[in-house]
């Protein structure tokens, strides 16, 4: 192919790139602990006494060591402390138990995650997580674990009707329940609902924490008269500051602190918050959770099937849900004319000068033949060949990136280097396996060619499959025409192309080209939330090194 070059490399298995990585995990050493996000108020239960508690008795804050809390029972109500998880035995508006919070639980925050371990035990009309604000009637915001009685869970800001998803629970199971409330504008905030790690939703509403300070904050009661909760309360935390969706997520996967386990929770969130911060760069990110392909970038570019309905999603147990924020993927399952779809003006020109495509999957078959494409990710004009650029499997497992350059349409494959003939050959991917791949483009200029570069990587084992980068005339760029347009994921815009079958995890698109360091670290955070080891070192102080890199 003129003007272009093709190689392939092991950076891991080389001697250089053994030293740049030990570099890389004496900095991480360097960088534990540091994230966004403060402890303020955390509440485990572990120092009231066993069995049934007293009314007014102290409950302590272990962020802070003090006693800033008060367990108050209410009519017949009773609170019992089975091993530092309380229950809660409220059996309507009249009979109950709460602990009454201090009034600095908001504060003057202008960002805030509220995270609750709680097992309902039955679901009371309006029963609460928690519930804070003012003394007034419109100044609050609360985590109620049902909508009357019929167990749909959400979260709300009282004054705007904010709602940014419901969620059923189910009696007798344990959830953790988060909430994070950002302050976006100067009268709005943002506000996102997790169940279990899961984003279940998003929204923005046009109010803002300063007003709901005040005095009136509970854990398990209502400010209004509804029922007391009937539940198992593990812990409370708060946050000063909003966590990102891999950290919500490693939360879920480490468990409740006050479980003891063996996680070292500092340094697995400073590595989650690195991934976060690349997520939050993004154009889009879309994972497959219960609202669908739900952009969790904060852009709010949701990706529906056909453009209107939710994706649907499946979960995959060979990945122990454990993959990126919530552990669900795409599964288009070959129907007809189904496809995660955007549109989204800002889409179709996104990255034409420098631009990354990144996603995870795994077919269950490849498609033969010549022109037989199954795209993974597409923007630009659907049926116009000379006016989109896609990332795609096709002819038996072979993939490429293509798209016009220069008014000329080009393939650029994984390829493969044999160390002994030097042979160029597309590399063959396998069906039933998940791999991250990633596409980056960065424009060059009279004195420094164009560069795009394609990676793969075995998404259990974290192995590299291909990288191969070409270079490209300086003036290169990839366009779409100015057609009009949209991104969609597994569209299929040729009869004679069939309709794609597999699998995504995620799908990202980035308005510059990422770093292989940074693509490695939004893998390896995404992947799992392990113990600290090296390995998780290297990916944590390579991010922290190249994320503040000068952007183009």
């Amino acid at each position: 192919m003129a003007n272009n070059q093709s190689r392939s490399f092991r950076f891991l298995r080389s001697t250089r790139g053994l030293i740049i990585l030990t570099a890389f995990a004496a900095l991480a050493v360097l960088s534990t602990g540091v994230y966004a996000q403060t402890l303020t108020h955390s509440y485990t239960f572990e120092d009231l006494e066993e069995g049934n508690i007293a009314t007014e008795t102290p409950v302590t804050n272990f962020a802070t060591g003090e006693q800033d809390a008060t367990l108050n029972l209410v009519g017949n109500g009773t609170a019992t402390n089975n091993g530092g998880v309380l229950l809660f035995n409220g059996t309507n508006n009249a009979n109950g138990a709460y602990i009454l919070l201090p009034s600095d639980i908001i504060g003057s925050k202008t960002a805030i995650t509220l995270e609750t371990w709680v097992k309902p035990n039955a679901l009371l009309n309006y029963s609460r997580a928690w519930d804070l604000g003012d003394s007034g009637t419109t100044h609050r915001f609360f985590n109620a674990l049902t909508q009357g009685t019929d167990g749909q869970s959400y979260t709300y800001f009282q004054e705007t009707k904010t709602d940014p998803g419901r969620y059923k629970l189910t009696v007798g199971e344990e959830y953790l329940l988060t909430v994070t409330a950002e302050q976006v504008s100067e009268t709005s905030t943002k506000l996102m609902y997790y169940i279990n790690g899961v984003c279940i939703g998003s929204t923005t509403g046009n109010v803002l924490l300063s007003s709901m300070v005040g005095s009136d904050n509970y854990l398990g009661k209502s400010k209004w008269n509804d029922s007391y909760a009937d539940a198992y309360f593990k812990e409370f935390n708060v946050y000063d500051g909003a966590m990102g969706p891999t950290q919500v997520n490693a939360q879920k996967i480490m468990g409740a602190t006050s479980d003891h386990n063996a996680y070292d929770r500092e340094t697995t969130m400073a590595n989650a918050a690195q991934t976060d911060e690349l997520i939050t760069s993004a154009t889009g990110y879309w994972t497959f959770g219960n609202n669908g392909g739900l952009d969790l970038s904060g852009n709010g570019r949701n990706l529906g099937i056909n453009g209107a309905n939710p994706v649907s999603s499946e979960a995959d147990s060979s990945l122990n849900n454990t993959l990126t924020s919530n552990g669900y993927y795409l599964h288009d399952k070959s129907e007809s004319n189904t496809y995660g779809h955007s549109a989204d003006a800002t889409l179709r020109s996104i990255g034409m000068d420098s631009f990354t495509l990144a996603t995870r999957v795994k077919m269950d078959s490849f498609k033969t033949g010549a022109n037989a494409y199954d795209d993974l990710i597409r923007a630009g004009e659907r049926y116009n060949s000379g006016a989109h650029y896609s990332l795609s499997f096709t002819d038996g497992g072979k993939a490429l990136f293509y798209g016009n350059v220069n008014g000329e349409y080009r393939e650029y494959f994984f390829n493969s280097i044999d160390s002994e003939t030097n042979a160029v050959t597309p590399v063959l991917f396998d069906t039933d396996k998940w791999y991250d791949m990633s596409v980056t483009f960065e424009k060059g200029d009279d004195d420094n060619p164009s560069i795009l570069t394609l990676y793969a990587f075995d998404s259990i084992t974290g192995e590299e499959v291909a990288t191969t980068v070409y270079e490209l005339e300086g003036s290169a760029a990839f366009h779409n025409d100015g057609k009009e347009g949209d991104f969609l994921l597994f569209e299929v815009p040729y009869n004679d192309h069939g309709n794609s079958q597999g699998y995504i995890d995620y799908a990202g698109v980035w308005g510059y080209a990422l770093t292989a360091n940074e693509l490695q670290s939004l893998f390896g955070s995404a992947t799992s939330v392990p113990e600290p080891s090296t390995w998780a070192l290297m990916i944590l102080g390579a991010a922290g090194l190249m994320y503040w890199r000068k952007r183009k």
